[in-house]
């Protein structure tokens, strides 16, 4: 009779102590307990958006503004005035402000022309021995080339179009097969000793602008004839000894200036003619215009100061003005 009263306290004993944990165990699940998002701080606020796991904003972008995964933080147009056209087009070369550069070092670029992209700017630069095949900056809407070499820019011409273009050949014996420049306006600058050789230099444009040699280091300098066609503006400048010879300077500017200053010995001592509404010609390096000088179109002023032998002859109808050339004559 005693097993009944114990098992019945142990009955009585686990009841009251499952009836207080369920009651604690309740009271938690239901009052204690934090449910999501609540008092943790974390709950996004109205109007504010949610960042990325990451630690970037939707776009990417760290919130201290330093780039984000997939951002380079490079600018295109910080770095090229049109990054679409010049990084698409200028293989090879690298964009400075919007200009495709080539750059071929001592010995290099060997093998075929250097040929500038269409449709951009472009620069050239050539070393020593370098771009031997020539230069074809044809197609480019600006072109400055640079051939600062020794022998460099040889083998083939030195081409160039657009708005503007600038050829400068200061290496010794560079551009060696002459020079073309037809551009809005041209500037060709054959200072280098024997540059600017073996062909002729031709210019044609709105402004064209020649010189063949900055001083008496450079020799023989444009040997091979000098052609200029502009609608404003044909001026040359042979100031390097024997500069502008073996061959035909034609200064043709029929509505605008043609100017030519002979100022080196020896110098524009082949035929030199111009007909322009406007020309002068200044032969002041001794022995310079010694085949003479020819002037056709409107009125031409022809010093000859440094060489008494220059003879001048003007087109019938052209008011020529001379000083120590002598009487000129009538062209023939």
């Amino acid at each position: 009779m005693r097993k009944p009263r114990v098992v019945g306290l142990v009955l009585t004993l686990l009841s009251t102590v499952c009836g207080v944990g369920c009651g604690v165990g309740c009271g938690l699940g239901v009052a204690g307990s934090l449910m999501p998002d609540q008092d943790r701080g974390d709950t996004p606020e109205a109007g504010t958006t949610s960042r990325p796991e990451t630690g970037t904003d939707a776009a990417g972008d760290v919130p201290d503004g330093r780039p984000g995964p997939g951002d380079s933080g490079v600018d295109d147009a910080s770095l090229d005035v049109n990054p679409a056209s010049c990084a698409d087009h200028c293989d090879g070369g690298t964009c400075v402000d919007g200009v495709c550069t080539l750059t071929c070092a001592a010995n290099q670029c060997t093998t075929a022309p250097v040929v500038c992209p269409d449709g951009i700017p472009c620069a050239v630069e050539c070393g020593q021995n370098a771009c031997s095949h020539g230069v074809d900056c044809a197609g480019a809407t600006a072109c400055k080339v640079t051939c600062s070499g020794s022998s460099s820019c040889t083998g083939e011409k030195v081409r160039c179009s657009g708005s503007t273009c600038s050829i400068t050949c200061s290496g010794n014996n560079s551009c060696n097969h002459g020079v073309d420049c037809d551009a809005g306006t041209c500037d060709v600058q054959c200072t280098g000793s024997t540059s600017c050789r073996g062909e002729a230099v031709n210019c044609n444009g709105d402004v064209c602008s020649i010189v063949c040699g900055d001083d008496a280091t450079d020799t023989n300098v444009c040997d091979h004839g000098i052609h200029c066609t502009a609608t404003k503006r044909c001026s040359l400048h042979c100031n390097g000894p024997n500069a502008c010879t073996q061959d035909t300077i034609t200064l043709d500017a029929p509505t605008g200036t043609a100017e030519a200053f002979c100022s080196s010995v020896n110098s524009c001592n082949h035929s030199l003619a111009l007909r322009a509404a406007n020309g002068t010609v200044t032969c002041s390096g001794p022995g310079s215009c010694s085949a003479g000088v020819a002037c056709d179109g409107g009125p031409c002023n022809v010093d000859c100061t440094g060489s008494a032998a220059a003879s001048v002859c003007c087109t019938t109808g052209v008011t020529c003005t001379t000083t120590n050339c002598g009487t000129p004559k009538v062209c023939p």
